[in-house]
């Protein structure tokens, strides 16, 4: 069995077919083994846990990857659909398709037995909102072409992703200026709501995590205007009911996939679209290492300016990091994270075939059915068993847990059964 059909979420291309970005598939792998084996507890160190609130340990970097990687496949994706003779509106209509399936999949793992408790935002649904909207910048806002920006409903979008005119210094950005400006505008929204809004009994700019923090002065404050605005559109019933930061500081429900982070998750999303978007422009040059070169630039400055903005620590500074949020800090240094690794995947991968990802292409080539499957069998056999209380014995069940999701995996892989939505 296999579904063959491209997938902007989970492929470039078809598995196996020549044009397949192999460095891509072996990072979303990374990524996802990455995800199982600390959901699993990653043997109860403390660098394995979310961040209780400010600060950035490894279980906070998958889940941006997945959403950064998203943003590169997409490019690439839609670029092959436009091959194909596709319009913007035969491909504007299966990203809706596709962006509501994930959503009613998020959903459906969180399982709605108790409607009234049914919580609504999750992993899938921010993946949904993140690739829907920037499918929307890159399809509908027009690039400049030829002196002119165009933009035909009905013709193939031969020109959003491959402008062979341009071969500029700057000819991966300029032509897309408008969408720049579409993006920027999007995290101003987030900066206001967060900064400005004045949310009842909290006041102005609060994003602490509340409770017994700050003197408990802030106690029923959890998120600030995050947590404010998903309680007044969701409820309490309908948002994440154990955050981080309830143990230590006794807060109430906060969602950390809460509707006030899809801003800035469409950012982090677009922000891999131009990784992709770099690759395009570049990778036939006859200095072939143009775009790599371009990619840690890229790397670099996107993770110098998060650096500044929470001044290299884990509370100060204008924004701190903080996953919870999805903070514009946290988003710019996962993002220029996510162009330095892609552009190393790709030497070892790609260019050298010093290692071909194995397992964690596997991962890659089918991480939605993983992944849902980890989050429908996640207290079974073997992926979960009861385990001493010890570092060691924690360990070794997440290493059991993830290493039968590889199998699981590769034995797909060994079938071409590849599930795409």
């Amino acid at each position: 069995n296999k579904f063959s059909e491209n997938s902007e979420i989970i492929n470039l291309t078809k598995p196996g077919s020549s044009g397949r970005l192999n460095s891509l598939d072996v990072f979303r792998g990374v990524c996802l083994a990455v995800m199982i084996f600390v959901d699993h507890g990653g043997g109860n160190y403390w660098y394995f846990n979310h961040s209780i609130w400010n600060g950035l340990t490894v279980a906070d970097l998958v889940f941006p990857w997945f959403v950064w990687i998203m943003g590169v496949a997409m490019v690439l994706s839609f670029h092959a659909l436009s091959n194909r003779k596709m319009t913007r509106k035969q491909i504007f209509l299966k990203v809706c398709v596709r962006a509501f399936n994930l959503f009613a999949l998020g959903l459906f793992i969180n399982n709605g037995y108790y409607y009234n408790q049914w919580r609504i935002m999750g992993i899938l649904q921010r993946l949904a909102i993140a690739y829907f909207v920037v499918s929307i910048i890159l399809l509908f806002v027009p690039v400049r072409k030829s002196g002119k920006f165009k933009l035909d409903f009905e013709r193939v979008i031969d020109e959003l992703f491959d402008d062979n005119e341009h071969h500029g210094f700057f000819s991966d950005i300029f032509p897309y200026f408008l969408q720049w400006i579409v993006v920027l505008t999007i995290l101003a929204a987030y900066l206001f709501v967060t900064f400005l809004l004045d949310v009842p009994g909290c006041g102005r700019g609060y994003i602490g995590p509340g409770g017994l923090a700050d003197q408990a002065a802030y106690y029923n404050c959890t998120g600030g205007a995050a947590g404010y605005i998903d309680d007044l559109i969701l409820g309490s019933a309908h948002i994440y009911k154990q955050p981080t930061c309830r143990t230590l500081y006794h807060t109430g429900p906060y969602d950390p996939e809460g509707i006030l982070g899809n801003l800035t998750g469409a950012v982090l999303c677009y922000l891999g679209a131009q990784a992709s978007r770099t690759f395009k422009q570049f990778h036939k040059s006859q200095n072939r290492s143009q775009f790599i070169v371009r990619w840690v630039v890229w790397g670099l400055i996107l993770a110098a300016i998060g650096t500044a903005l929470c001044n290299a620590s884990r509370d100060d500074g204008v924004i701190p990091i903080n996953k919870n949020l999805w903070s514009p800090s946290f988003i710019l240094v996962l993002a220029g994270l996510g162009f330095l690794l892609l552009s190393v995947f790709y030497f070892i991968v790609d260019v050298f075939h010093l290692w071909y990802g194995s397992p964690f292409q596997y991962f890659g080539m089918n991480s939605i059915l993983i992944f849902c499957g980890n989050s429908i069998l996640f207290n079974y056999f073997p992926f979960a068993y009861d385990a001493k209380p010890t570092h060691f014995a924690l360990l070794t069940c997440s290493i059991v847990g993830t290493g039968s999701w590889a199998l699981i995996a590769f034995a797909f892989y060994l079938n071409k059964f590849f599930v795409n939505l």
